[in-house]
């Protein structure tokens, strides 16, 4: 582990999990809600992640993988409502491959079954 110039002791600036987390926190606390660009979501998702990995016995992990959960449930909502947008303009393609999204990267979220069913075939 990396030692700190001014004390052998004290980790390097860059492996203290109090600063990962808080660069973390700063992404955070700046995602906008479903309505608008997840940019901002998809970079925290992968931060908090890196958290987890770099510092897996921490409570920073805890909380990271909490926020992470939360982040998926918000990034499936937001391919949720693309899908159904598609629905309405009739471009089924596209629609599907939004739902395909929520199945394939979001598993274990709520989102799962609504883009199931709303790619299902229907009865005409």
């Amino acid at each position: 582990m990396p030692r700190s110039a001014t004390s052998p002791c004290i980790p390097a600036p860059r492996t203290r999990p109090t600063r990962s987390f808080s660069s973390v926190s700063s992404y955070f606390d700046r995602i906008p809600d479903i309505s608008r660009d997840q940019d901002r979501t998809e970079k925290a998702v992968a931060e908090l992640e890196e958290v987890v990995r770099k510092f897996p016995n921490t409570e920073y992990a805890i909380s990271a993988k909490r926020r992470s959960t939360s982040r998926a449930i918000q990034l499936a909502g937001k391919e949720v409502d693309i899908g159904r947008w598609y629905m309405q303009k009739k471009d089924y393609t596209g629609a599907i491959n939004r739902f395909k999204v929520v199945v394939t990267r979001y598993q274990t979220t709520r989102h799962v079954e609504e883009a199931l069913i709303a790619a299902s075939p229907r009865p005409i």
